[in-house]
């Protein structure tokens, strides 16, 4: 399936993930920030943030990881989030084993990759690691990273949505895998 996708808004962007009773791993879990409106934290254009999102959609639980540390605070001082539900780590994904270490540590259903232009390091991730996690939703910025990360992904997982960043540029891509059964 080919989605078009016209804004940040999670309910737009990530609409099509499947995290209903999963723990999903967020991989850059920050605020969406737009050209054309003020910060996504200002209450009278309030978009969820990723974190939220699932959540309103029935995630178990989100483990999310950001470089920006006024980002994890605000997380961890925010009352949607002290319920355990929401646990958040500031770091950053430099390398395929960064993110072994978060899919090792917390072994969840599915991970969400939204880390501007670090997906390429999912082709370095090992085969076995990959396969631990039912669902991959990764924000590709480029036609090549795009046809990197599918080809690594597809060895293990299908590919079953694409959807196309028009506001965004025109190779953007986000996509979701599906591990084969």
């Amino acid at each position: 399936m080919e989605l078009v996708i016209t804004t940040e808004n999670p309910e737009v962007h990530w609409g099509f993930v499947n995290v209903k009773d999963r723990l999903v791993l967020d991989l850059g879990c920050g605020r969406v920030w737009h050209t054309d409106r003020q910060r996504s934290s200002d209450k009278h254009l309030h978009w969820p943030d990723t974190p939220e999102f699932f959540l309103n959609r029935g995630a178990s639980q989100v483990i999310g990881i950001d470089p920006r540390q006024y980002e994890i605070e605000r997380y961890q001082d925010e009352y949607l989030y002290n319920d355990g539900k929401g646990v958040f780590f500031n770091a950053t994904i430099h390398t395929a084993v960064d993110i072994q270490y978060w899919i090792e540590k917390f072994n969840p259903n599915c991970v969400k990759v939204d880390i501007e232009h670090q997906e390429k390091v999912l082709v370095d991730l090992p085969s076995d690691i990959i396969k631990k996690v039912d669902e991959w939703y990764v924000e590709c910025h480029t036609d090549e990273l795009f046809n990197d990360v599918v080809m690594k992904l597809i060895v293990t997982h299908n590919l079953e949505v694409v959807g196309r960043l028009h506001h965004s540029s025109p190779q953007a891509r986000v996509i979701k895998m599906v591990r084969i059964r």
